[in-house]
Parts: structure tokens; C-alpha cells; sequence
């Protein structure tokens, strides 16, 4: 069973990875618009800014991971004072290589 603090940052992960979903799309698709235009100064920023918003995401991802995955007997979803999981360190490796477009 989740305690309310554990549901209300479950409630502010999944409202933050909806932003980060939204931008991904943009910028991904703002990336392959200037890329079919030739514009590789800006596909190389979009590619840059997408590869953050992807990093984000899947921070995100480790933190709820993290939080649902704590023992039951643990309180306030097994975060320190500081509010963020101790053993969150980096994003997991995509599942799928980042290609470039053609």
C-alpha cells in the first residue's frame, strides 16, 4: 500500500513524463523537418535538445521504478529527507541506438 506523499510524487512523475513525451515528439519531429531541409546546424541542436528531453524521460522512468519497487515496509516510498532516491544515478540505456536520419 502507497502512502499519500508516495502517491502525490507518482502523481508528479507521471505529469512531468508527460511533458517530457510531448517535447520528445516536437523535438523529434522539428529534427527530421530541418534535417529533410538540409539544415544540419539545427538538426544538430533539435538532435542535442531531444537527446536531454530522452534523458529526462527515462530518469523519470528510474525514479518510478524505484518508488514502486521499495519494500512495503519502508516509509515515504523509500526516499531520503532530500526527497530524491538514493540509488538514482543515471538514465537507463536506451533500448533502441539513436539513428541518424538520411
Amino acid at each position: 500500500m502507497f502512502d499519500q506523499r508516495s502517491l502525490t510524487v507518482a502523481g508528479l512523475i507521471a505529469a512531468a513524463q508527460e511533458a517530457e513525451h510531448f517535447e520528445i515528439a516536437m523535438y523529434g519531429t522539428l529534427r527530421t523537418w530541418v534535417a529533410r531541409l538540409g539544415k544540419n546546424d539545427a538538426m544538430e541542436a533539435l538532435e542535442v535538445t531531444l537527446d536531454e528531453e530522452k534523458a529526462a524521460d527515462a530518469l523519470l522512468t528510474n525514479i518510478a521504478v524505484t518508488l514502486t519497487s521499495a519494500p512495503p515496509t519502508r516509509t515515504d516510498a523509500g526516499l531520503p529527507k532530500s526527497g530524491r532516491a538514493s540509488n538514482v544515478t543515471e538514465p537507463p540505456t536506451p533500448l533502441l541506438e539513436r539513428t541518424s536520419p538520411a
